[in-house]
């Protein structure tokens, strides 16, 4: 028996075209996803997650709208359910490209994870805690390393307060110091991209392919191991993961 009153979608592709193809599977995938892609979406959704530590926020925040001009991207704010005005400070940001999103009590850093990939629009989605800043050429150096080659999957900047033999000591006295210091430093280099087996991930950047493909973080991990079994899933499906040591951001891991 017919149903009318179904709900019946309906996915215009009249003016589609199917996707040519590459000479290995990467460039497959990434033909694939990429061929329908609408005109007008920005590069990159830089994303921000904060919970409560309102001045290491707005310095980050700081950060990315000083030295990110030279990419197109969306700035994406999620409040983690902050008490101390973070959510005000959102709002009061100025940047052409702005989303917020709000969670009105702190369900663990994970949880905002999958309404972040439903709003995100970029074709690189890149997370920065509040607690990281950046500095002068650090996106556009990653995307270059990530562009290189269709195999890699995971890109990562060396960092001051990182394990994993991705830290990189650079002393300073004050940030205008740090960022001096940070712009000399941040010159593009491929003979500095080092692959890894695995990679703390202070500051994350996945194609919008290989996010899909792979998968976030696995809630099963609660406290450890879950970037080690984020580097089993991105190896398994043949992508690499890539230390970029011409790229230093700062790790404010002081907990106050």
């Amino acid at each position: 028996m017919n149903d009318r009153n179904a709900e019946t979608v309906i996915i215009n592709t009249d003016s589609l075209f199917p996707p040519s193809t590459a000479s290995d599977m990467w460039g497959n995938r990434k033909k694939a996803y990429f061929a329908y892609e609408q005109p007008g979406v920005p590069l990159c959704s830089i994303v921000v997650q904060s919970y409560n530590r309102l001045n290491k926020t707005k310095y980050c925040v700081e950060c990315i709208l000083n030295y990110s001009k030279d990419v197109d991207y969306e700035l994406i704010l999620v409040d983690n359910g902050s008490t101390d005005g973070t959510f005000e400070f959102f709002q009061s940001v100025l940047h052409e490209k702005k989303k917020i999103i709000r969670v009105t009590k702190n369900m663990g850093a994970a949880f905002p994870l999958p309404h972040i990939r439903t709003h995100a629009s970029g074709k690189y989605i890149v997370l920065v805690n509040n607690d990281i800043y950046v500095t002068k050429n650090w996106l556009s150096n990653l995307l270059k390393c990530y562009e290189s080659d269709p195999r890699i999957g995971f890109a990562e900047p060396v960092s001051s307060n990182v394990s994993n033999s991705q830290q990189v000591d650079m002393p300073f006295d004050n940030f205008v110091e740090m960022q001096k210091k940070a712009a000399k430093f941040n010159n593009s280099d491929p003979s500095k991209w080092d692959e890894r087996l695995r990679l703390i991930s202070l500051l994350n950047i996945m194609r919008r392919d290989v996010l899909d493909i792979v998968g976030t973080y696995d809630p099963a991990f609660v406290h450890d191991f879950a970037e080690d079994d984020l580097a089993i899933r991105l190896r398994r499906a043949g992508y690499k993961l890539v230390l970029c040591g011409d790229t230093w951001i700062h790790h404010d891991h002081d907990f106050r």
